[in-house]
């Protein structure tokens, strides 16, 4: 029996007259890939104006506003101790006054909530705000772009301005943010 005939292979000879090259076929790319590469092309995201936790009574009343980018979602989940907790912190700018606002619990629930001393600067505020952040990621907030999660620690979780509560999840199909 003779042997199969192959196909003519797709090569290219070099202008000197020298070795042939192959050129590769472009393969079809996988979920994978096209997920990343969807991810890249979504960017980093514009930061919407941070309002205050809904559950801040004297934020609600006063038209309480988010102080810059003093604000942060926690998450801590560990399934073997039935633990599924959040905690909120914020520095709140309450008429010329500031404050550090904390609200913790478990997913779904309400949960507790406290309201430091009021400051007439906000360093006071942010000082609070800073130390509880160290206190329950051992991450420190300015180096919060290299996050680094710790075991029986909380977890940033990063949350849309306007939105409450909701983790941002790049669409994958057409690379826009949700």
């Amino acid at each position: 029996m003779a042997p199969k005939r192959r196909a003519a292979s797709s090569t290219k000879a070099n202008k000197t007259g020298g070795k042939k090259v192959k050129q590769e076929p472009d393969t079809p790319k996988d979920a994978f890939t096209s997920a990343k590469e969807a991810l890249k092309a979504a960017g980093p995201e514009v930061k919407g104006k941070r309002k205050a936790d809904e559950h801040c009574l004297l934020s609600e009343q006063h038209s309480g506003r988010v102080y810059e980018d003093y604000d942060c979602m926690l998450n801590q989940t560990n399934i073997g101790n039935n633990n599924n907790k959040f905690y909120v912190i914020q520095v709140l700018c309450i008429d010329d006054s500031y404050y550090c606002w904390t609200r913790w619990g478990r997913v779904g629930e309400t949960g507790q909530s406290n309201l430091s001393d009021l400051s007439n600067s906000p360093d006071k505020a942010i000082k609070d705000f800073e130390k509880k952040f160290k206190d329950k990621t051992k991450n420190s907030w300015k180096e919060r772009d290299n996050f680094v999660s710790h075991p029986g620690k909380y977890t940033l979780i990063e949350v849309d301005g306007d939105q409450d509560a909701e983790v941002k999840v790049p669409d994958v199909l057409n690379g826009t943010r949700q």
